[in-house]
Formats: structure tokens, C-alpha cells, sequence
């Protein structure tokens, strides 16, 4: 029996094999990680490292992703303030920040029963911990094409925000700030498509056509897949979607079969097996 081929397209972290990846080899999946957000340093880490000597001015720290989390702990100091709780979206992220030395206790996430990870969620769960007067810091990526990332740290609220137009982290400042809460944004990686050359073209071109499977935890990622392969057809293409959000991406370029699914291993696992 040929084993289904399951292609990753989230980007890489310098970190052990994901667990959904070591759970899909044991179960036979033949995998392909084939990246499709490229992340990079920001044009200017002094916001960063800026951010970190003024850790102490908040209440919580909100990280968009794994990324978020190795860029920006990457800048450090030796001895920094204790850092405040920490929200992330998914267990992903909380993950990352384990890995750099969080406790678990201090990580804020989503209801793990629910099993959707999302900004709307993720202020469900942490609402009630804040108050009028303090602060939030929002630690992000920015588009690699263009911009200036060297703009004041405080300036950087409405260029990300202008940015973010209509997701999340738009919906999470608003809410803040409808209560009270100052929120400011630094930017610690840049994020882009990544550059194929033509035989990973053509290796593509030819995963839309054999029964494989694309994983996206991203929309941005599927946009980039359309840049990279202008003209293609994904009407025989079959991919798996982990958010609302994502899916209606992957069905206007017109891929073929897009399927739902939790992030959660056990369910993303499930539904790789319903594809036929």
C-alpha cells in the first residue's frame, strides 16, 4: 500500500521534530516539509531589544506564534526582568515558550476543550485578568516586502494595526482597549515567501495532482503558494485547513478538496485518515 504523502507547509523552528510530525511517521504518513512562510530577522532588533528593558511596564505579553517566540527571546538580555503571563493562541506557542523557560503556569492559552485556536478565544480566557491602566505588549511579525521597521517603538501600534486590518490581533486590541488597556506592538521577525527553484516548482505542480495532502495552519501560506505558482490549477488539490479562516482561502484559489480540522494531533490525525 503507498503511503499518503502529507505535505507541511509551517515554517520552520529551530526546535525537536514537532509532535504532530512524529506522530504522522508512526502512524505512515510520508512527509514533506516544504515551508511556505520564510522568517527573518526585523530591520532594526533595537525595538526588540528595547521592548525587553521595558518588560516590566506590563501586564501580559501576547506572542502570535512559535516564531514570535524564538525571535524574540533570541534578543534576550542576560538578565532580564521577570517576564510577565504570557498569551498565546495555541499549545504550539506555548510550547516555545516552555522550551525558553516559561513556566507552564504563566502561559495563557485557549480552552483546551474547546479546541479552537483563535484570538476570540484566547479573550474569552483572559478578560477577566486585566484591568484599566495597565499594559499588553503585542509581539508579532511584519511583511518583509517594504516598510520601515525602524519607526519609533511607540508608532508601531498603528503600522501593525493598519497591517492586521480585520484578524486577530486587530480584534485583541480593540477589546483591550475597550477596556482600558494600552497595547503596543513590537515587531520581532519579518515574514515573506520563501524562493523556489524550478524543480521544487515542478515537485509542487506535481503534489496538486497525486493525492497528496497539504497541512495549512496559515492563510498567509496559501497566498504565498498562489505567488509561487501563478497560473496553476488546484482544482485537483486536497488540503487540510485548521481554521475557518484558512479553509475559505484554500477554497477561492480553487483547490479541489478542503477539509476542516482542531489543531489538536489526535484530530488533525483523524482527518488525514479521511482522505481517500
Amino acid at each position: 500500500m503507498t503511503k499518503k504523502t502529507v505535505i507541511i507547509t509551517r515554517p520552520l523552528l529551530q526546535e525537536a521534530v514537532h509532535p504532530l510530525e512524529s506522530a504522522l511517521k508512526h502512524e505512515g504518513f510520508d512527509l514533506r516539509h516544504w515551508p511556505l512562510i520564510d522568517t527573518t530577522e526585523p530591520h532594526d532588533s533595537a525595538l526588540v531589544l528595547q521592548a525587553w528593558q521595558g518588560i516590566d511596564r506590563y501586564q501580559s505579553v501576547m506572542f502570535v506564534s512559535p516564531q514570535a517566540v524564538q525571535h524574540f527571546f533570541a534578543h534576550r538580555p542576560p538578565l532580564p526582568c521577570p517576564l510577565p503571563e504570557c498569551w498565546a493562541t495555541g499549545p504550539g506557542t506555548r510550547a516555545a515558550l516552555i522550551r525558553e523557560g516559561v513556566e507552564f503556569s504563566n502561559i495563557q492559552i485557549p480552552d483546551e476543550s474547546v479546541g479552537i485556536w483563535d484570538t476570540d478565544q484566547l479573550w474569552l480566557r483572559v478578560q477577566d485578568r486585566i484591568q484599566a491602566g495597565q499594559r499588553v505588549l503585542v509581539v508579532r511579525g511584519g511583511q518583509a516586502q517594504g516598510g520601515d521597521s525602524s519607526i519609533a517603538f511607540e508608532a508601531q501600534v498603528a503600522s501593525a494595526e493598519q497591517e492586521d486590518a480585520g484578524v486577530g490581533r486587530a480584534y485583541l486590541a480593540q477589546q483591550l482597549r475597550a477596556k482600558g488597556v494600552e497595547v503596543q506592538f513590537v515587531v520581532a521577525y519579518l515574514r515573506g515567501a520563501p524562493r523556489w527553484a524550478e524543480p521544487q516548482i515542478k515537485m509542487a505542480q506535481e503534489a496538486l495532482r497525486d493525492q497528496s495532502v497539504w497541512l495549512f495552519t496559515s492563510s498567509q501560506a496559501a497566498q504565498h503558494l498562489a505567488s509561487l505558482l501563478p497560473g496553476v490549477e488546484f482544482s485537483s488539490a486536497k488540503a487540510l485547513a485548521t481554521h475557518e479562516r484558512i479553509a475559505k482561502q484554500l477554497e477561492l484559489l480553487g483547490f479541489g478538496v478542503v477539509v476542516r480540522s482542531r489543531l489538536q494531533t489526535e484530530d488533525l490525525l483523524v482527518s488525514l485518515k479521511s482522505f481517500q
